[in-house]
């Protein structure tokens, strides 16, 4: 008891050390000559004396716990220090004791960082021990030293399926955020936890460590695919908690991803679910490109727009079918007219050269609050022989978003090939893009 207080007290006093490495010297007691050397290394850093009999009890004494104590006694002195690694890597080996098998991984980790034998050893102490605290400090301990071990996130993860209590899983999923990055097994677990578990605890800390391990592309796609659906006024309502954690995830993504890259995982979700969703999460999706008509293509175009409240109170969306234009070079009177047709003023001149069309546009960019949208496309579809150049020479003049439909290379517009595979999803991930830029 002596010695204990000398170590709390006796900082660089040199009666203190003296008498703790007397203490040292002259008791037989080895529980007693291992508090003074704790003691003594507190009070007088990178004492000699106290490494010395550190090492000693580490290499004579029978006893096992005394033997573990002086290797995390030594490895905090010296860190790195060989005899307290041979020491607590033994103890690993053939300790059938479990709690110093655990103190040797934790005091091994602390020492040698990363050590595959620590981390070998509490992988085990998770799969094997029935003693549940000890799987949880065996979880927390991972979570210091097993940094992008697959091992370690294995057992993690493993720990999250097979454990029947609740708090195991949240240690186990705040050492995932700590060593699982980029993970596909770690992010699958959390996001299952946060779509199942009914903990708001569980979900939080799930939520907080997604975001951590979360490096790839197609990951966040996964992720966004799994939980947009949580994101409903149902969810908003009736489970707050589990809407807020699936948003927290869901806006990191969007701050990470491309816009149309998060545009299509958002509204155009594969069929097949990606490795990192759940299966039970996949939503399936029909593009209407999949059944296109272009006697309703602005239609359909439309309809996906309204789908999102937000986008559609932003823009006002223009498509101008060519087929009957009776002058491919300069069709300015019909496209005014297939605009007042959609809800745009009149205009008090006359519009028939594009010089005035242009005027118009111009005017009408200045005069709305809204993005104005103009699609030029021919209801022919692939059967149409395209624009003509001086037309798209004077088109590509105009300022604002302008878009055609056509196999024309047209270098300042933006154009979508009339054979596109997803044209219509192309066009509004287009769009989306354009809004969010402005």
């Amino acid at each position: 008891m002596a010695a204990d207080s000398l170590g709390k007290i006796g900082k660089g006093n040199p009666d203190a050390i003296a008498t703790l490495t007397e203490l040292i010297r002259t008791s037989d007691n080895e529980a007693i000559r291992l508090l003074a050397a704790y003691s003594l290394r507190k009070i007088d850093e990178g004492n000699p004396d106290a490494i010395a009999t550190l090492t000693e009890l580490i290499r004579t004494s029978e006893n096992e716990s005394i033997r573990l104590q002086a290797a995390y006694s030594l490895g905090e002195i010296d860190e790195g220090n060989p005899d307290a690694i041979a020491t607590l890597t033994q103890l690993i080996r053939t300790s059938e004791n479990e709690a110093i098998r655990l103190q040797a991984a934790e005091s091994l980790g602390k020492t040698d960082k990363s050590n595959p034998e620590a981390i070998a050893a509490l992988t085990e102490l998770i799969r094997t021990s029935e003693d549940e605290e000890r799987r949880q400090n065996a979880a927390d301990s991972l979570g210091k030293i097993g940094k992008g071990n697959p091992d370690a996130i294995a057992a993690l993860t493993e720990l999250i399926r097979t454990s029947e209590y609740e708090y195991i899983w949240w240690h186990a999923a705040d050492s995932l955020g700590k060593i699982g990055k980029g993970n596909p097994d770690a992010i699958v677990a959390l996001t299952q936890l946060i779509l199942t578990s009914e903990k708001k605890y569980i979900r939080s800390t799930a939520a907080d460590s997604l975001k951590e391990i979360l490096t790839e592309i197609q990951q966040m796609i996964g992720v966004v695919t799994a939980l947009k659906n949580f994101l409903s006024d149902e969810t908003c309502e009736n489970d707050f908690d589990r809407y807020e954690n699936s948003y927290k995830v869901i806006w990191h993504c969007a701050q990470n991803l491309p816009y149309p890259t998060f545009y299509d995982a958002w509204h155009h979700p594969p069929t097949t679910p990606h490795p990192e969703v759940p299966d039970t999460t996949a939503v399936g999706f029909t593009s209407t490109t999949s059944t296109l008509n272009w006697q309703t293509f602005p239609q359909d175009i439309a309809r996906e727009i309204d789908n999102q409240a937000e986008l559609s109170h932003q823009i006002q969306l223009l498509c101008i079918d060519s087929k009957n234009f009776i002058n491919p070079d300069n069709p300015a009177a019909k496209i005014y007219t297939q605009m007042l047709k959609q809800g745009c003023p009149k205009c008090d001149d006359a519009t028939k050269t594009m010089a005035d069309l242009q005027t118009y546009w111009d005017l009408l960019l200045m005069d709305s609050d809204k993005s104005f949208i103009l699609v030029f496309y021919n209801s022919r579809g692939e059967e149409a022989t395209g624009f003509s150049e001086t037309f798209l020479n004077d088109l590509s003049k105009f300022d604002g978003n302008i878009a055609i439909v056509s196999e024309n290379n047209a270098d300042s517009l933006t154009a979508f090939s009339p054979s596109e595979s997803d044209l219509i999803g192309a066009i509004v991930r287009w769009i989306c893009q354009v809004v969010w830029e402005s």
